[in-house]
This record gives C-alpha cells, sequence and structure tokens, in this order.
C-alpha cells in the first residue's frame, strides 16, 4: 500500500526517521510527525492538522523539518 500524507491524503514518500515519522508530500513538503500523534491520525480533521503543521513550521528551527507534535493540536 502506498504512503499517504497524513494531512491531505495524497500520496506522500515515508523517509526513514528516529523518533518520529518523516515525510515528504507534494503539498506540504517534507515533514515530520511524532509516532504518538500517528498513533491517533485519525481523530484528527484536515484542518487540525494544517494548524498543527502551521505551528510546527514556526517553531522549527531554520533549516530543520517542521515536527508535529501533540500539543500542536
Amino acid at each position: 500500500m502506498p504512503f499517504v500524507c497524513p494531512i491531505c491524503k495524497s500520496p506522500a514518500q515515508q523517509l526513514p526517521s528516529i523518533g518520529e515519522a518523516a515525510f515528504r508530500c507534494v503539498i506540504h513538503n517534507n515533514f515530520k510527525v511524532a509516532v504518538a500523534v500517528l498513533r491517533r491520525a485519525e481523530e484528527y480533521t484536515r484542518v487540525q492538522w494544517e494548524l498543527a503543521l502551521r505551528k510546527a513550521k514556526q517553531r522549527a528551527e531554520p533549516g530543520q523539518w517542521p515536527v508535529i507534535r501533540r500539543g500542536d493540536f
């Protein structure tokens, strides 16, 4: 089964990562999601995901991928 972006459900590439799941989405670019969030991914709406990614991007250091954490929802 191909991987999909947890935010928009479009085809995505899941990349190797330690501690988080790393995604490359054609719409949302590169980002990571904490494993604890992925376990509950279906509980969140697309709007909630979009807002969480925005928070993660604001928090990310320059040159680093944003990481969506449970507190972002």
